[in-house]
């Protein structure tokens, strides 16, 4: 399966520079990492959110998308890699909700959102069909951290659902630029990407790590 023009145009390249901005403590910072190299398709097919009853707010429930094995498939397994993941969904007429992390929704206009009741930042498989993913799903995720997806049944008929979704991702193997110079990192960076959202979510101790320099009143360590 390969992928549709409109997302792989937005792949990035060996030698770019991604900036995730995060939350460190109650500041904001971004994290500079250097593309290394890039794997692509590597993508998981037909996963099922589960069965959807008609209209039953209850849907699919919320599924963090895992293996038989317990593991999450669009967490990177390794620390020093990142996936940028789009998805396409099946059927049609079925609507999906978002969370990243898991636990915090995303796409919502009035706080804690009950998917199904609130037709509010969903994205349906007419948006975004399953081998058409449209770039507005595109999530980039880190280790330490995973999201959640829950679909949901619009409409009377068909009594129940079974709602499917087809995740392309491309994963990329990346290598700290260590520097705290946040203009620096704004004016060389392809891609800044806020994690999470509007509401950031904290970065994970490797991410911290691995890019910024220790300071102390004596200079940089």
């Amino acid at each position: 399966m390969s992928f549709p023009t409109a997302i792989s145009n937005m792949f990035l390249h060996e030698g770019d520079i991604i900036s995730l901005k995060m939350l460190d403590g109650n500041d904001t910072k971004l994290y500079p990492f250097q593309v290394e190299s890039r794997e692509a398709p590597n993508n998981y097919t037909e996963f099922s959110l589960g069965s959807a009853t008609a209209l039953a707010q209850a849907g699919t429930g919320w599924n963090t998308i895992q293996d038989s094995s317990n593991r999450y498939i669009l967490e990177p397994e390794y620390t020093g890699v990142i996936y940028q993941v789009f998805y396409g969904i099946s059927p049609s007429y079925a609507r999906v909700y978002r969370q990243y992390p898991s636990g915090v929704d995303r796409g919502s206009l009035t706080g804690t959102r009950n998917p199904g009741a609130d037709p509010i930042g969903y994205v349906s498989g007419d948006q975004s069909p399953l081998l058409q993913p449209s770039p507005t799903t595109e999530l980039f995720t880190v280790r330490g951290q995973h999201p959640a997806y829950y679909g949901y049944h619009p409409y009377a008929r068909p009594a129940t659902a079974n709602i499917k979704m087809t995740f392309y991702i491309v994963s990329y193997a990346v290598n700290g630029v260590r520097t705290d110079d946040q203009q620096w990192i704004m004016n060389n960076s392809e891609r800044i990407v806020s994690m999470g959202g509007r509401t950031l979510m904290a970065a994970p101790g490797w991410v911290r790590e691995d890019t910024h320099l220790a300071v102390h009143s004596g200079g940089v360590l």
